[in-house]
This record gives structure tokens, sequence and C-alpha cells, in this order.
């Protein structure tokens, strides 16, 4: 389930950011680390790290919107829908939803 939930993240923020280059940089050095990437949550915001060590980070200002739906949350960054992450792969709902209502306006 978390492999499925990173590749379907590292995808989805790819394919909406390939042109930026610091964005598709980092995507690339991961992509055949895909399946062994993690997805945090944290204060600053959203880290995708690859085995590689490249890392992706996403900071709360540029996400500005949160859609929790039925069977997955879906973020925006910067006006477009970016992330899809199904809820079965999200360990601790409660604390995601406190951080997101944190740095989201309401």
């Amino acid at each position: 389930i978390p492999t499925f939930l990173l590749c379907s993240v590292l995808l989805f923020v790819f394919s909406l950011f390939s042109a930026r280059s610091r964005v598709g940089r980092a995507l690339a050095m991961s992509n055949g680390d895909a399946g062994r990437s993690t997805v945090s949550f944290t204060e600053s915001g959203i880290h995708i790290r690859g085995k590689s060590g490249e890392a992706l980070n996403i900071p709360w200002q540029n996400v500005t919107r949160a859609v929790e739906s039925p069977r997955d949350v879906e973020l925006y960054v910067n006006g477009e829908k970016s992330l899809i992450i199904p809820k079965r792969c999200i360990e601790d709902m409660e604390s995601l939803r406190r951080i997101v209502d944190t740095h989201l306006p309401a």
C-alpha cells in the first residue's frame, strides 16, 4: 500500500511540474526509486524523498487547497490538483487533518 501511494504521488507531481526544472530534476533522479520514496507532512510543508536522497519540498504557502473525499485526499499546489492520496495509505488521518487545518486558510 505505501508503495502504491508513493508511486501515485510521484507520478502526479512529475506530470504536473515537469516543466519546472527543480521539481522535474528531483523527480527524475528519484523516479527509478519511486517505490522506495517517502512522503511526509510536517509543520514546514510536504516532503517527498527518494532512495537516492533527492528531495522535493513543497512549502505550505504553495498548497492552496485540500479536499477530503470518501476515498482519498486531494492537495492542490499553486491552484492545480497535484497530489491524490488514497485514504487507505494514510496511517493517521486525524493528524493529517490537524496539520492541514493549521496551515491552510479556512
